[in-house]
């Protein structure tokens, strides 16, 4: 991520500007869905139920 952010940084895009701050509000949830495969799917589809 450090390195996208990075290129992002150089490239002068302003799309990239929203992007960048969700990634990194994100960063640790992103990181830990990948560390521990952990998401939220099983109570999203318990409430979808409701």
């Amino acid at each position: 991520m450090a390195q996208w952010h990075g290129k992002t940084e150089k490239s002068g895009f302003k799309p990239f500007e929203s992007l960048k701050a969700i990634f990194y509000e994100s960063s640790e949830k992103i990181v830990n869905y990948f560390k521990l495969l952990n998401s939220n799917a099983a109570p999203e589809f318990f409430n979808a139920k409701l």
